[in-house]
């Protein structure tokens, strides 16, 4: 009666293939098979299976380690001779190597830019819930899109809905005469703001309290950069600056400078309570547009939803007197990081960017990369007709296709590194 053969366990075989060198691996699954059935034959496929994984655990260790070494041994081969062919054609390599790396440098650059685009407003630690509130308006058969928006329309935000969290008004920064002691200076980036825009964006104080930096009328915060500026190793706290026609401001705190990529930067901003207490009607002009306001919003508050209860406000406001002129008022939300790359208004705080150029751009980068990749392949195939008898003499000495796979795609990959550290070089 034949007997009944028993598999040994699939996956210690598995593991004999996968550790053993290429040249063992199916001898030694022989001999693991042939003793597994002999014991399984008087012992039972129990002790078969024990005595299986017992010797091949005790035996990986050795696999591996050959594996490793001459797997060492295999790399640094591929190294030795990817360097004779580097000094044996400079020019060939020269070019390959040369024409990759400017290729990748060019790529690097276009996608630092994007990067740089694309990172606008983002270091805000409530980015994704701060929008600016900017209006649409037609009045006497005029359209007016703009980012700036009535005085009034901030606090009303926050008193009528519950929705808003919090939300700062912001004079646009522009140039303004500063003066300390006897040092005088036109200066840019110096507007008004509520204290509360400390709250909503994420700009550190290094001295001063936000809480309370602008909470007075002419009171100042300055950035590191005026604070050195005018006050050098001095105390910048308690100090008074002469800013615009002969105002005293005392500066209350000191913010890190803004960073580049921002919407907008500043360098001085007065605290809103001067501009209330010099124009006390300005709290509640509806029609004075010059203000940029910003809100926060709820965590679970989308703020196309929120848009929609917006009118009411409007309504209670304006109705009246814009049913009066036959115009209309509309306030909309725009997200803080959409501002930089989504906006084209005249009056806005800064240039901007385009989202278009950022596509175009990244497509041009991926496209000079590919056309470099293009080349680079194309040089190397050139040559591989130059190494058939390299590739006959391996063959008769026992390689196998994949040994020669593996030494020319190790030769690419070793020529590409090379490329990659003169883009890097070229980048800085």
């Amino acid at each position: 009666m034949k007997q009944r053969r028993i598999l040994p366990p699939r996956i210690g075989a598995w593991l004999i293939r996968h550790t053993a060198l290429y040249e063992d691996n199916i001898g030694i699954v022989g001999d693991f098979d042939e003793e597994f059935q002999e014991i399984a034959h008087h012992r039972g496929s129990w002790a078969a299976r024990l005595w299986y994984w017992g010797h091949l655990l005790r035996s990986l260790p050795i696999f591996l380690k050959d594996v490793v070494y001459w797997r060492i041994i295999m790399i640094s081969n591929y190294l030795k001779v990817a360097m004779r062919t580097l000094r044996k054609h400079k020019g060939y390599s020269f070019i390959n190597i040369s024409g990759l790396a400017i290729g990748m440098a060019v790529c690097l650059l276009i996608l630092l830019w994007v990067q740089n685009e694309l990172s606008f407003d983002r270091y805000h630690e409530n980015a994704d819930r701060i929008h600016r509130v900017i209006m649409d308006a037609n009045v006497g058969g005029g359209n007016l899109r703009s980012p700036v928006i009535m005085p009034p329309a901030a606090p009303a935000l926050i008193q009528d809905f519950p929705e808003v969290v919090n939300a700062a008004r912001l004079g646009r920064p522009n140039r303004a005469p500063v003066q300390y002691q006897t040092r005088m200076y036109q200066e840019d980036g110096v507007g008004y703001a509520d204290n509360s825009l400390f709250s909503l964006f994420s700009f550190p104080f290094v001295k001063g309290d936000p809480e309370t930096a602008l909470q007075t009328a002419y009171s100042v915060v300055i950035t590191e950069t005026m604070a050195e500026k005018y006050f050098g190793s001095e105390e910048p706290l308690g100090k008074v600056l002469k800013i615009g026609v002969e105002k005293d401001f005392t500066v209350t705190g000191v913010v890190e400078d803004v960073p580049l990529n921002s919407h907008f930067t500043f360098h001085m901003l007065r605290s809103f309570e001067t501009i209330l207490k010099e124009e006390p009607r300005a709290a509640q002009n509806w029609f004075d547009i010059r203000y940029y306001t910003y809100i926060q919003l709820d965590n679970n508050v989308h703020y196309k939803d929120f848009e929609s209860k917006i009118p009411a406000l409007v309504e209670k406001h304006l109705g009246e007197r814009l049913k009066a002129m036959g115009g209309t008022l509309k306030l909309e939300l725009q997200p803080l990081t959409r501002i930089h790359l989504y906006s084209d208004f005249e009056r806005d705080l800064s240039a901007g960017g385009s989202i278009a150029y950022v596509y175009l751009f990244s497509g041009i980068a991926l496209f000079i990369l590919l056309i470099a990749g293009i080349n680079f392949v194309n040089l190397s195939t050139a040559r591989s007709a130059d190494r058939v008898q390299e590739v006959g003499m391996r063959k008769t000495l026992g390689a196998v296709r994949s040994r020669l796979v593996g030494q020319f795609l190790g030769e690419s990959i070793f020529y590409s590194l090379l490329s990659s550290g003169l883009a890097v070089g070229l980048v800085a």
